[in-house]
């Protein structure tokens, strides 16, 4: 797959200030899914990407022209403290008036499992 954004990525979050994330998206072309992966910023502020994930990705499929019904999405939240990292699949359901994502489903995953569907190892 190839990796066609990484960048610290805005967005409007719960507090006066912009919410902050690490955003990766990969493709492989036309016949796979792209996959997004959100990263929660050490640097917290506004919001976390779990609890504004259905606003954030729609954004993101806005933003990107990314079909919501159409990617993978992965929420990936780095070692802190004694917590140990985590990554967790997100399943959407689509709006039917207006085609955005909601009614998030999550689904533990592993940093293996996610490396081997962007085809290498991630950076941190």
């Amino acid at each position: 797959m190839d990796l066609i954004v990484d960048t610290p990525y805005e967005f409007p979050g719960f507090l006066p200030q912009p919410a902050l994330c690490r955003l990766r998206i990969f493709t492989a072309g036309l016949d796979r899914p792209p996959i997004v992966i959100a990263s929660d910023s050490p640097l917290y502020r506004g919001a976390s990407i779990t609890m504004y994930v259905e606003n954030l990705a729609a954004i993101v499929c806005r933003d990107f022209q990314i079909a919501p019904d159409a990617m993978i999405w992965i929420e990936h939240y780095r070692k802190w403290r004694s917590y140990g990292e985590t990554f967790r699949f997100v399943e959407f359901q689509v709006k039917p008036r207006n085609g955005e994502p909601w009614k998030p489903a999550w689904h533990f995953t592993d940093r293996p499992t996610v490396e081997r569907l962007v085809g290498g190892p991630l950076t941190d």
